[in-house]
Parts: structure tokens; sequence; C-alpha cells
């Protein structure tokens, strides 16, 4: 997963030494070759071809019934996201495709995960940085640490039950498949050891590491031909904020809280803007601590709501 967009910087991390460890580094063949196993990737598919849960185990460093490569399938989920977000991205040859969703690995591509429909889901690039920058940093530096290293590593996906989806009658034939679409995806990693049958199992008497995702949902109702789609203000960056005329600080304080998780509710551990009213309780709460009021000065929420009533943007 996260290995849809190649960005700069992608595929580095630095160590306490100051060496870049590169993707390379982690999948030499000959570091350790002589006692390091090699990987074991299993998979389950659910109803309709959707991912059920990918495990790596062992996991290393070693490369093995599966290579990791960029997405060459589709999962059952991209036809319809090629529907609601299809941008031009080149004019000339004319390019047209998605710009804000991605196909992301269940198992990252740096960890062995293959391209295959298998071990992808769609999302939106928010929840790719998540799995690039949480779950997928911290074991990369585990191996960058240590190649020797023997884990285990789990992704899951639950789906959107198709109740979530829209149920306005009038809506028949541009409905989007809901439930094609991942609602949470569950990741855990620890160590791994050879039991007494010298088969590999999760070593339960050490650390292991849990993150949980809610996902972005996609658009529910796919647009009429011609139709321009209104920007959600809780999903997009700080660049496409201050394009729709929000001041840097406002647009970067936007996307502090979003990625960084901050004002998060109690036992909550999914970090992006949920709704309309989570993204004013969160930006209220994250601007008292400034002493300023978030709701009545005039460049942060009225701006917002200038913007929503334009019909340019929802939220």
């Amino acid at each position: 997963m996260g290995e849809a967009t190649r960005r700069p910087g992608r595929g580095t991390t630095g160590t306490a030494t100051g060496h870049e460890v590169t993707e390379t580094d982690l999948t030499k063949a000959e570091v350790g070759a002589s006692s390091t196993p090699r990987t074991v990737v299993t998979h389950t598919v659910l109803t309709g071809g959707r991912d059920g849960t990918v495990t790596a185990l062992p996991l290393t460093v070693l490369p093995g019934n599966t290579v990791g490569s960029r997405p060459r399938q589709d999962p059952p989920s991209w036809r319809d996201v090629l529907r609601f977000d299809r941008q031009v991205i080149r004019q000339e040859p004319r390019v047209e495709g998605p710009t804000r969703w991605e196909q992301l690995h269940l198992l990252s591509e740096r960890f062995h995960g293959p391209g295959e429909s298998w071990n992808l889901v769609a999302g939106h690039k928010i929840d790719n940085a998540w799995m690039r920058e949480g779950p997928e940093a911290d074991v990369k530096r585990a191996l960058a640490a240590d190649a020797h290293l023997e884990l285990f590593y789990r992704s899951s996906a639950e789906y959107f039950a198709p109740s979530e989806g829209d149920q306005d009658p009038h809506t028949v034939g541009r409905r989007v498949m809901i439930d094609n679409f991942a609602k949470y995806i569950r990741i855990e990693w620890g160590y791994a050891r050879q039991d007494e049958n010298h088969n590999w199992i999760e070593d339960r008497t050490r650390q292991t590491h849990t993150y949980n995702q809610k996902m972005i949902m996609p658009l529910l109702v796919l647009p009429r031909p011609g139709e321009i789609l209104p920007i959600d203000i809780k999903t997009v960056g700080r660049g496409t904020l201050q394009d729709l005329g929000l001041d840097w600080p406002f647009a970067e304080n936007i996307c502090r809280v979003r990625i960084d998780g901050l004002e998060l509710p109690p036992g909550r551990e999914d970090k992006g803007f949920w709704d309309r009213a989570d993204f004013i309780a969160r930006m209220t709460a994250f601007y008292a601590h400034q002493g300023v009021s978030f709701m009545t000065t005039n460049t942060l929420w009225p701006a917002i709501d200038a913007l929503i009533l334009s019909g340019d943007t929802v939220l």
C-alpha cells in the first residue's frame, strides 16, 4: 500500500548515523542470504473480488513467493473512481485520470506486495499518506535497523455496507458501488518465530503494533456528463485551499489538524475529519488555544462558509 504515486523523497528514510536507507537496501538478497528466510505472503479474497486480508509471515528483507510491484490490476472499486475523479492531467497529448484517489497496496510494494487486485484497494491520497507515513514507515525503520529481523505484517480491509450508499430513487444508474470501497484499514505487525515444527507463527510474547484508519468515503452519486463536482474542504491539500482563496496560515492549519490528528476526541485513532461537525469542533479547539475565535474571525469559518454558499465547495 502507499505506492500508487511516486513523490519526491519517497522511498528513503534517515537513520541515527545519518545514512539514507533506500528501498533497494531493504531488498538486497546479499544481506544475510544464508540465514535470513524469505518472505511468505498469503491472502484472502471476499465476494466480488474484493481484498480481504493480506499477511506476510515471515516478513523479511528478502522477497519470497511475491515480488513488490506497482499496481497492474484494478480493484473492483476503480471503475467508479475513474468516473467520479477524472481530471485533465496533461493537455498535450491530452491525458485524463484520477488526481485525488489512488490504488493502495494492503501490503506495501516495499514489503514485496505485488500490484495485483487482491492486494489493492481504492483510497484517497490522504489515506495513502497515512499508510506510508505511519505503519509502513515504522516497519521500514525496523528493517533498516536490523536486516535480519523476522516480522509478521497483516493488513485487512473492511468495507462499507450497501445501505451506506445513496438510496435516492432518482439516482439509479449513477450510484457508486459503495460496498466495493474500504471503510476501515486495520494493520498489525510484530515479531515472528518458528515453532517446534518449524512453522512460522506470530511471536505474541513480544510487542505488537496495531493501527486503524477510517477511510474517506467516496462520492456516492456519479456526476452527470459535463457536471463539475464541488471540492471537499475536509480532504484537499494546502495548495488547493489557497487556490480557493484561504490564506496560507489557515490552509496550513487545516492540514495540520487533519494530518497530525490534532484535537481528536478521546479514544479515536483515525486522524481525518469525519464530517462538518468534526471539522468545526476540532478547528474551534485548535484556535481556542491561541485565543482566537474560529467561528467569528473573518478569515476563518466565515471564509469557509462563503465558499460553501458559493456552491464550489462542500464540507
